[in-house]
């Protein structure tokens, strides 16, 4: 008896492993969790059934190498299965698993987590996975089911499976989100497949997160999620390339359907159509159905493997009854010169790398937008503060494109530099001028040009007034520029009931130095010049100015009025027209100084009678003006004059 006493006990206490366990510490409460320190604390809980509705901390990293020796070498057993779901709190802090193995491919719910229900999973590490299950697989999770929270967790590796297989999570279902994570690994399956997670279902939530591995299947094939059904993305992207072999292919979603939504999100990698002869296989989205996409944009390319490659396949390849808000694809960097469903607008690759794309509901540069996206520093016509995007202005995170303002890299500027005197904002194409022109709250700052810049296409600007000056009334420009030799060619100013008008409308106490405005066209009404048109307390020396400058009066080649300020080793060769005081390089100097200057330009009176004509300056008053010459005409519409020669 005493025998059969003793084999009982035993035999209970082994069965009582099976559903509690003792791990390195803790007792699985919320104050006191479980920790897992080690591969054998890991094995504990996949084998612990009974703690599945338990805290858990990791506190170190694991190797979990040895795992492919497991169960015959099939690997790993997932804590959670269709019997028993995980229900419990898994805190990873940071921590990793590597190289864990399963090697399962006739066993559904595949992960680290074959199946969660309401648990809560953050800041675990699954690095060099090999995972291959069946249906539902995923790095981290297979099935993740109501209400269950992931969070600050990624993994690496490869992942393999059937149907519903992601990269983090196989499926993710009934109310779960996914936030701040991501997956690199490879992902390969059959249906839902996505780089991220294979299916998003039933007002489930993926933001904040992304995926960069490559990503194969069949139907329902997305670099981030294959199908996104009734839920949202937002704040998220993909940079992986994808390949499918049926339909439903996208660079960021396989197909987005039932009042689904999918926002502030983007995608870059290319799209494959690797056999078959279906043809949704989309830039951004395969198929959308009855759902919207809003404030979203994709570079990727769409190829057809055999045969001709398609080139209406920018952003969404089929719609179904979707809508569609201020979204753009690259129809250079995509090889796609349309979107047939319009559903996004094609811009170059320069445009797709400008803010003002994203935010110029003016069409002060482009068309395309209704409503401002929302970018960090409230750039144009943005006035909303939630901030979702930055430009990656230094090209170092996405060679320039928008990133999201969680990324890494995101700095809370559009422009390069910080503005100040050791690290001024620099402006090397249109765009950045253009910025500048339309942001104020800039005026105070410091500024470098990099690169010669071509502007003839202000001349569509504005519904034609052209570029808006830099400094008006209201807000003067105060900060210093300094073009460091290089050009502004073709600059467009048609604004004749204006005054202050020039690249530089109104400059109080500003330095601008070593610029060229060359072939400028510029019509103002007073106040006008080809670089400044009121230039008051302020320096411009070692700049040019060339082309056609025409106002009403103060109106001058270099500058309009120069008043108690000081011009040095500038000229202006372009023809000047107005009705008063008008000179070839200065229309009205005022107790300032113009010194080792000339101007070659002609002048003319346009109307009128008055004779505050010049040839270098039209008026000079308490100023002096020494070291210089000017060779131009001066011309009235009437009798031309004899003794306006400087």
């Amino acid at each position: 008896m005493r025998k059969l006493i003793i084999f009982i006990a035993t035999l209970l206490m082994s069965v009582t492993m099976i559903f509690a366990g003792t791990y390195s510490g803790g007792d699985g409460t919320s104050v006191n969790p479980y920790q897992i320190n080690d591969l054998e604390d890991l094995l504990e809980l996949s084998d612990s059934t009974g703690d599945w509705d338990s805290y858990f901390i990791q506190t170190a990293d694991i190797n979990a190498g040895a795992t492919s020796g497991w169960n015959s070498d099939v690997g790993f057993s997932p804590i959670g299965n269709a019997s028993t779901y995980f229900t419990g709190k898994y805190n990873g802090q940071g921590h990793t698993i590597d190289s864990l193995f399963i090697d399962r491919p006739n066993t559904n719910s595949i992960g680290l987590f074959g199946r969660t229900d309401g648990a809560t999973i953050d800041s675990i590490v699954l690095t060099s996975v090999d995972f291959t299950g069946d249906r539902y697989t995923g790095g981290l999770i297979g099935f993740n089911y109501n209400s269950s929270t992931i969070s600050n967790s990624y993994s690496t590796g490869s992942v393999s499976g059937d149907d519903y297989v992601g990269g983090l999570i196989g499926y993710n279902y009934y109310s779960s989100t996914v936030s701040n994570s991501y997956s690199t690994g490879s992902v390969s399956g059959d249906n839902y497949v996505g780089g991220l997670v294979g299916s998003n279902n039933n007002s489930s939530t993926v933001s904040n997160s992304y995926s960069t591995g490559s990503v194969s299947g069949a139907t329902y094939v997305g670099s981030l999620v294959g199908k996104n059904y009734s839920s949202t993305i937002t704040n998220s992207y993909s940079t992986g390339s994808l390949s499918g072999t049926n339909r439903y292919a996208g660079g960021l979603v396989g197909m987005n359907t039932s009042t689904s939504t999918v926002i502030n999100s983007y995608s870059m990698g290319d799209v494959t159509r690797s056999s078959g002869n279906y043809t949704y296989f989309g830039g951004f989205i395969g198929w959308n159905y009855n759902s919207a996409i809003e404030d979203c944009y994709s570079t990727g390319s769409v190829y057809y493997t055999g045969a001709t490659d398609p080139t209406d396949k920018g952003f969404v390849a089929y719609n179904d009854g979707g809508t569609y808000n201020d979204n753009f694809f690259d129809n250079e960097a995509s090889n796609q010169s349309t979107d047939a469903v319009g559903s996004a607008t094609a811009k170059t690759t320069a445009e797709m790398k400008c803010v003002f794309t994203y935010t110029d509901t003016s069409y002060i540069v482009s068309a395309g937008l209704d409503s401002a996206w929302d970018f960090v520093s409230n750039p144009n016509d943005d006035v909303n503060n939630d901030d979702y995007w930055d430009m990656d202005q230094l090209g170092t995170v996405n060679s320039g494109y928008p990133i999201l303002s969680w990324q890494s890299g995101s700095d809370n500027e559009i422009l390069k530099g910080a503005g100040t005197t050791g690290a001024p904002y620099q402006i090397s194409d249109i765009c950045e001028l253009a910025f500048l022109s339309n942001n104020s709250s800039y005026w105070d700052k410091y500024f470098i040009q990099t690169l010669d810049i071509i502007a003839g296409e202000t001349s569509g600007w504005n519904s034609g007034g052209g570029f808006s000056s830099i400094g008006n009334a209201t807000i003067k420009f105060t900060g210093e520029y300094n073009g460091e030799g290089h050009t502004i060619d073709s600059l467009y100013i048609n604004r004749s009931s204006t005054s202050n008008i020039g690249l530089f409308g109104i400059a109080l106490g500003a330095v601008v130095d070593s610029i060229g405005l060359t072939s400028v066209n510029i019509t103002g009404g007073n106040e006008v010049g080809g670089l400044v048109g009121y230039n008051v307390s302020s320096i411009v020396s070692n700049s040019i100015s060339t082309g056609t400058v025409s106002g009403t009066s103060r109106v001058g080649g270099l500058v309009g009025y120069n008043r108690s300020s000081s011009i040095s080793n500038s000229y202006s060769t372009g023809s000047v027209s107005a009705v008063s005081y008008v000179g070839g390089l200065v229309g009205k100097n005022y107790s300032s100084t113009v010194s080792n200057s000339y101007s070659m330009g002609d002048v003319s009176r346009s109307s009128g009678t008055n004779t505050n004509f010049g040839g270098f300056a039209g008026w000079n008053e308490s100023s002096i003006i020494e070291y210089s010459y000017s060779t131009g005409y001066v011309y009235y519409t009437d009798e031309d004059p004899t003794d306006k020669g400087f």
